[in-house]
């Protein structure tokens, strides 16, 4: 690829290049340059938005060029000030290198390790003297760090500024002079940090490193930047089909964006939007989790959504809240419950009603419940779809219970919560889990009570009753119940 070539594959997608020309000059000598990526790794948790940098790393490896990845075992414990409106807490070394080996275990699913030079900048700050910082610091004026826009905003805010923040930028623009980069890059919010580096690699006599920012990735609402806490992101950790089912909620528009930011390509125009969309979702759920989870994820996706197979997709399973009472359980609440026991996400009424009753996206085995009020009694092996990622089947389980002493009973619940089935109590928990296991085998048998309500009892070979159901007013509420046990009790799941 000639050097012109290069230059529109790296530059495509970026946010800034200080500059083009610079750049072409160094790919016109024909030679490997190195390319300078920082890491503070403050926290563990990476998602989507965090990779668009490793993206281009990758781009820039693929033609040839070394990777130079700077682990900041020294600067993360200082505390990086860049976009903060407060001071950071600082990190232990030892919680920096716990972290780092997340981000170095995420980046190597996309450069290769062979060919990636790995360092930390630690090696050579701990190393320096009194003296040696003091002389460093001569190298910029306080003119020059008081630029800084976040420094500026908190000093006129009335925000304390502490020294050692002042220091960042100094030593994250000496990690440049220590590597010889030619190329660094980082985000929009970097700049400052980047050109820091220029200036210092300028007073040693050498050559000036070229400075990419990447833009800011949107996260999955188009609006906000992909953030956390604005629970708007892909985290590269989720589970394959989580992580696919949120890609696919991205608008077209947004697609595109994540194309050329994420793989470095743009997508056909000539092909259709859906598939374009699942392809996408395919390759990044692939790229984080294997080639198998990600086709994986898709035909899941196809079972759920695109063929309405539900009844054979893998679905989170869940039993409503346990109850006595009559069955009264509104589609507002079930709604509710499913979010909160299928995907621990609490809704509130409102969001629940105009958001996804009242717009039709709640639907129980495909009929839309559009009534908040309406009751309705799921039973075993019901699909209820919340919203098109959001699916749970309705099951059956045992609930284990214990008394002050540790003695333990179960109860067998059906999916509408209701209670069916009570053991005696057993004198250990073993002795409870082995009880459900002969129950799973075991024949029922309808019986009246002398006040004329009706129960069954479950009986195993021994001839032994080990668990009874709760009363009944008629004989055939009874047989409906026992029969409903007998199916769901072989696979009910187990919980305390």
């Amino acid at each position: 690829m000639s050097p012109e070539e290069q230059l529109a594959v790296l530059t495509a997608g970026t946010a800034k290049v200080l500059s083009e020309k610079e750049l072409l000059e160094k790919l016109r000598l024909g030679k490997p340059l190195r390319i300078k990526l920082g890491l503070d790794p403050t926290t563990p948790d990476i998602h989507l938005g965090h990779t668009v940098v490793f993206e281009k790393m990758r781009q820039f490896q693929q033609l040839g060029h070394q990777i130079v990845i700077i682990i900041g075992d020294f600067t993360a414990t200082i505390g990086d000030p860049s976009g903060r409106s407060a001071t950071r807490p600082p990190l232990t070394r030892e919680q920096v290198l716990v972290n780092a080996k997340t981000y170095t275990d995420q980046i190597f699913k996309l450069l290769d390790p062979a060919i990636t030079e790995v360092v930390y900048n630690g090696d050579w700050f701990r190393k320096m003297t009194f003296e040696d910082v003091l002389r460093l610091n001569s190298r910029v004026t306080m003119q020059q760090m008081l630029q800084r826009e976040d420094f500026k905003n908190r000093i006129e805010n009335g925000q304390e500024v502490r020294l050692h923040e002042i220091q960042y930028p100094i030593v994250q623009g000496w990690d440049s002079v220590e590597v010889r980069a030619d190329v660094e890059l980082g985000g929009t919010d970097q700049l400052f940090n980047l050109l820091v580096g220029r200036d210092l690699q300028k007073e040693e006599g050498m050559p000036q490193q070229t400075v990419i920012t990447m833009p800011l990735l949107e996260g999955l609402d188009g609006v906000k930047k992909m953030s956390k806490s604005y629970g708007n992101y892909v985290g590269v950790s989720e589970p394959p089909q989580e992580m696919f089912g949120k890609l696919m909620s991205v608008s077209d528009d947004l697609m595109d964006r994540y194309y050329l930011l994420l793989l470095g390509e743009t997508r056909d125009p000539n092909g259709h939007p859906m598939d374009a969309k699942k392809s996408l979702a395919e390759r990044l759920t692939a790229r984080y989790h294997g080639a198998e989870a990600g086709a994986a994820a898709r035909a899941d996706w196809d079972t759920r959504f695109s063929k309405k197979d539900l009844a054979a997709a893998e679905l989170p399973e869940i039993t409503l809240e346990e109850t006595n009472s009559p069955i009264s359980t509104t589609v507002l609440s079930l709604s509710a419950q499913a979010f909160e026991r299928g995907f621990g996400i609490t809704k509130s009424n409102t969001e629940l009603r105009k958001q996804f009753i009242l717009s039709g996206s709640v639907q129980l085995n495909g009929e839309k419940l559009t009534d908040p009020n309406q009751i309705i009694d799921p039973v075993d092996g019901d699909i209820l779809k919340i919203s098109k990622r959001h699916v749970v089947r309705f099951k059956s389980a045992f609930k284990i219970s214990r008394d002050s002493g540790g003695r333990c009973r179960y109860k067998l619940i059906k999916p509408n919560g209701l209670i069916v089935i009570s053991s005696d109590w057993h004198t250990t928990l073993d002795g409870a889990l082995e009880s459900i296991e002969r129950l799973r085998t075991a024949h029922h048998q309808i019986r009246c009570s002398p006040s004329g309500q009706w129960y069954f009892v479950s009986i195993v070979p021994s001839g032994e009753i080990i668990a009874r159901s709760e009363l009944f007013i008629d004989q055939a509420s009874a047989t409906s119940a026992m029969e409903e046990v007998a199916a769901s009790c072989p696979t009910a799941e187990v919980y305390l």
